[in-house]
């Protein structure tokens, strides 16, 4: 069983983000927030805006460990192997359909 945390990394690969990709966000105000806290960000930044405001999964842009590569590294504490998997699946779904936005 996990007994400490698990590090990984996603990258994208170049070309795939550009500045009109979006996630469905249901709240009016934080779609607003968050169209407004992406502007003129690197791209992965903007992915995890849009994932953490319509899927409410937290992952962090690459970018802010100061690499010019885009993607995201996540953190998974929990020990339930399903939650895990769960969580994997939301993001794997989150990166197809912003991908294809």
């Amino acid at each position: 069983p996990v007994q400490g945390a698990f590090y990984f990394c996603v990258a994208f690969e170049d070309g795939v983000l550009n500045d009109r990709q979006t996630l469905p966000i249901a709240d009016p105000a934080v779609k607003a927030f968050v169209e407004k806290s992406v502007e003129g960000v690197a791209l992965d930044k903007r992915f995890v805006h849009y994932m953490m405001a319509s899927e409410g999964v937290c992952v962090t842009p690459l970018t802010g460990f100061h690499t010019d590569i885009l993607g995201f590294r996540l953190t998974t504490l929990n020990p339930d192997d399903a939650k895990r998997a769960r969580t994997l699946e939301r993001i794997g779904d989150s990166i197809r359909r912003y991908l294809n936005s």
